[in-house]
This record gives C-alpha cells, sequence and structure tokens, in this order.
C-alpha cells in the first residue's frame, strides 16, 4: 500500500488515526477529486481555497506563538507551545506526536501550508498537461487561473522552505506510485517555489486578464496586480531564506532587487472576513492582531530598546527582579502611533516564566480592526517591498541614494526621524533597513521577525534556526526523530 502523504496534505487531514488506507480507497461519502476538477469552471473557487489555507496558516495564532524566541514580539503565555521556544537559556524543543496539529508549532505550519498544496497541483496538471479549459460565462480564464496555480505553489512551498529544515516535494508531475518520500532540503524546497513563481510572472507578461470572482474577500485580480504581489512574494522567500549571515552572499540580491522593484506599490491585505482570521486545521480561530489585541502578545523590549537606546527604560536585556521600568521617551513618533504604553502585564509572571520576557507596550496600531473584526487586514506592506528592495540595492551595488530614499519612505514619514542621505556607510544603510523592517513590518507579519533575526546572527544562542519536519509525518513514514533548539544543535 502507498503511504498517505497526500491524504495527510490534504484539507481533510485528520492526524488523530493512523494512516492505513492506500490512495486507491476511494471515500463514498465526499466526491472525488476527478469529479470536483471535471467542472473547470470551479477551479476559480477551488483555487480562492487554497488562498485561504495559505492565509489562515501564515495569519495563525500558532505558529506565530513560538515566535516570540526572535525577541520582536514577547509574551508571558505558554500557549501553543511557546514557552519551549522563548525560555532563556533556550533548550531542546518539542517535537511530539499530537492529536490536534495545531498545538505544536511544526505540526502547525506543515499541514496548513500542506492542505493547499494537492489541489494547487491537480489544477495544473489539468491545465498543462491534460489540455482542460476554465471557462466562466464566455471568457477564457486559463492562463488567468494557471498563474494563480503557480504562484499559489510558490507561495506555499516558499513558506515552508522558510520554516522547516527539509520537505517533501510533490507537483503536478508527481507519481505517487514511484514516489520515494525523500525529503529534500530547504535550499531545494526554495528554488523549487521561485520556479513556481516564475511560472506565475511569465503567465502575467504573456497575458491580459482579469479574475471572474474574488480571489481572497474583496481581492480580485488582473495581470498586472497579481504579477505585483507574485513579484513581492519572491524578493520576500529569497530575501529570507538563509540561515546565518554567512549564507546572505549566496542570495542572488540582483534578482531579489528586480522582484521588488515589480513589486506592489500600495499595502496588501483583505477585507476582514469570517473564515479568513487564522486557523490551523481544526480549531483556533484567531490571528496575530487578535493576540496583540487581547494583550496576549506585545513588544520585545529589545525593539523598544532599538528605539530608544539610550533611555534607562528601555534597556536590553530587561534585568532580573525588576517587573515596572516605566514609559520610554523616543524620538521615533511611532512609539506613540504604534505602540502603547500600558505598564506591568499582572497577568505574566516572571517568577516562573522569566523577567526577560515583560514588555510594558502594546501594539495598537490595527486594534480597532481587530476589536471590530472588520476593515482591511494587511500582510504585505508597500514598506516591506521598498526595504527588500533597499535591501537589495545596497547588496548588490546599486547607488545608495536610491536606497536611502526607500528608507526614508517610512523612517521619515511615519517616524519622523533624520533623512539618511546615502553617504552612510553600508553596514550603518543596512541597520536602517532592519531598524525599519523591525518597526515597520515585522509586527504587520511576524514570521518575518523571526527571519530577520536570523539572517542577520541576532538570535540568541540555541534558538533553532527552523523547525523540524513534524513527528506526525515522521511516524508516517518510519523515519527517526529529531528537533532543534539549545547551543550547538539550532540547524
Amino acid at each position: 500500500m502507498k503511504k498517505c502523504f497526500y491524504i495527510l496534505s490534504a484539507l481533510m487531514l485528520l492526524v488523530t488515526t493512523a494512516c492505513k488506507k492506500s490512495l486507491d480507497v476511494k471515500n463514498e461519502n465526499a466526491p472525488g477529486s476527478d469529479i470536483v476538477l471535471a467542472a473547470t469552471e470551479t477551479y476559480p473557487s477551488i483555487l480562492s481555497g487554497a488562498y485561504n489555507s495559505f492565509w489562515n496558516t501564515a495569519v495563525a495564532a500558532s505558529p506565530t506563538f513560538s515566535f516570540t524566541n526572535a525577541e520582536v514580539i514577547t509574551s508571558g503565555y505558554g500557549s501553543w507551545s511557546s514557552f519551549d521556544y522563548y525560555k532563556v537559556p533556550r533548550t531542546v524543543v518539542p517535537n511530539e506526536l499530537v492529536d490536534d496539529v495545531v498545538l505544536s508549532p511544526p505540526a502547525a505550519a506543515w499541514y496548513g501550508f500542506f492542505s493547499g498544496i494537492p489541489m494547487v497541483n491537480r489544477i495544473i496538471k489539468a491545465l498543462t498537461t491534460e489540455g482542460k479549459k476554465v471557462k466562466v460565462g464566455n471568457t477564457d480564464h486559463t492562463q488567468n487561473m494557471l498563474a494563480h496555480a503557480y504562484l499559489l505553489q510558490g507561495m506555499l512551498y516558499g513558506h515552508l522552505g522558510l520554516l522547516y529544515d527539509k520537505s517533501f516535494i510533490v507537483d503536478e508531475n508527481t507519481d505517487f506510485d514511484m514516489f520515494d518520500y525523500e525529503l529534500k532540503p530547504y535550499s531545494e524546497v526554495i528554488n523549487f517555489a521561485i520556479a513556481s513563481i516564475d511560472k506565475s510572472i511569465s503567465i502575467c507578461n504573456s497575458n491580459t486578464f482579469t479574475d471572474p470572482i474574488e480571489m481572497l474577500p474583496n481581492k480580485s485580480f488582473d495581470n498586472a496586480s497579481l504579477k505585483a504581489l507574485a513579484s513581492s512574494m519572491a524578493a520576500r522567500i529569497l530575501a529570507c531564506s538563509p540561515r546565518t549571515p554567512a549564507l546572505i552572499a549566496q542570495v542572488d540580491w540582483n534578482k531579489v532587487y528586480t522582484y521588488a522593484s515589480d513589486g506592489v506599490i500600495e499595502d496588501w491585505g483583505i477585507q476582514w472576513k469570517d473564515g479568513w482570521n487564522g486557523k490551523v486545521i481544526s480549531r483556533d480561530l484567531m490571528s496575530h492582531f487578535d493576540l496583540m489585541t487581547w494583550d496576549w502578545i506585545r513588544v520585545h523590549q529589545r525593539v523598544l530598546n532599538m528605539m530608544a537606546p539610550s533611555d534607562p527604560h528601555a534597556v536590553y536585556p530587561r534585568p532580573d527582579g525588576v517587573t515596572e521600568l516605566g514609559q520610554i521617551t523616543s524620538p521615533d513618533k511611532r512609539l506613540t502611533t504604534y505602540f502603547n504604553y500600558m505598564g506591568r502585564h499582572t497577568g505574566w509572571n516572571p517568577s516562573t516564566r522569566g523577567y526577560n520576557m515583560l514588555s510594558e507596550y502594546k501594539y495598537v496600531r490595527y486594534e480597532e480592526m481587530s476589536n471590530t473584526s472588520s476593515g482591511f487586514f494587511p500582510h504585505f506592506l508597500k514598506a516591506e517591498n521598498d526595504l527588500l528592495k533597499a535591501e537589495a540595492a545596497i547588496r548588490s551595488g546599486k547607488p545608495a541614494t536610491e536606497a536611502a530614499t526607500l528608507i526614508n519612505n517610512t523612517r521619515v514619514t511615519k517616524g519622523n526621524l533624520p533623512a539618511l542621505t546615502g553617504i552612510e556607510s553600508e553596514t550603518d544603510l543596512l541597520n536602517a533597513v532592519f531598524y525599519e523592517r523591525y518597526v515597520e513590518s515585522d509586527f504587520v507579519y511576524p514570521h518575518l521577525g523571526f527571519f530577520d533575526r536570523r539572517r542577520r546572527g541576532e538570535l540568541r544562542p540555541g534558538t533553532l534556526f527552523h523547525f523540524p519536519v513534524p513527528a506526525n509525518e515522521l511516524i508516517l513514514h518510519q523515519m527517526p526523530f529529531y528537533t532543534f533548539g539549545g547551543e550547538g544543535n539550532e540547524m
């Protein structure tokens, strides 16, 4: 009998039962994929469901809570196994068999992102190999839907490559009779993801189209706007992939620059909608913005120290035994527009969790949206794209004045800080890029804070550099257990 990786990767995944059925066993109570895929006019809705898989995994409480280990966000709670990630000193993090995948950060992201892949692959195969056409009304949307499918394939695998040391690569041509379930290193996963996104960009360049439906809430695309999103996603995935500063030089920064130059020109996100607010397989309908609004997550003292390095109330590391430091004064006006001084969080017990996790500041930039469950729900800010382009310009030898201008877009207009001129050193310009990222974009998508600290070499010693393949998957394929964490076992 075939192994059941594909079943576990599907939306109907249930990890509470051993996967013993062959892929050939038909579920008589649900339509098979062949029946669903026969109606090509439904492909836009199916691909919308794959966007939902990406979105709800990317913004979900788990694994976001584990990225408290990057010291951009912080929490005194232990929910979703987060204490195992942020405790000091760092130790080995658990990778255990779980009944509910959301309770394990490695399992949450793995099954969440993989859940969108099977139908995306089937649609790509239907359109490229089987010669099917997508017609909605009298309009042919075949190339339109193929561009979406390749982008989704790249986004889903790209984020698996960012988060895991290795992964399976299953594409539209995979023959499961012959598939050996060999795990590929993250570098190969990243390369596969970028190749898929490049196919999407190529289709957008060669065709003119408009989506027949909203692919995400209040979000439909034409070929130009889809290319912009694809380009920004490719820039993010490439730039964030290095695990150490030494690996940064292996990134093709000219390619990142080109992607970012073609990227989003305004903040990209969706209209808040039920069913699109963070869910991994089975529970926890909440996004990282909810966690911030409800005061489960706060701004880490390390970021506050960056914003006010000379203020004693912003000292980092936060001293043991000190539960309250007081309000901070910063030259960056975002300390009072994006953040709010709340005083000590009395629900966080430093005696058991550590004083290092305390913070007196809350992130309130999108609080109203989360409080009302309405409004614009951002994911990829223009600022993130600008800063990716600035970083790529610096690392690829472009004029320093260009990078300075891009940094100033938020540094000056949002932070009211002195403008950079381009005469600064490369080190100072890069430090300015990452300062802006930590303040401007790394709270909007908290995974970025982890990726940025990782590639900058700024994680605490012993912090894992990526998740292991989850235990449920290792058991399924009779592979040995392993995990990361603790000094000397970071990757």
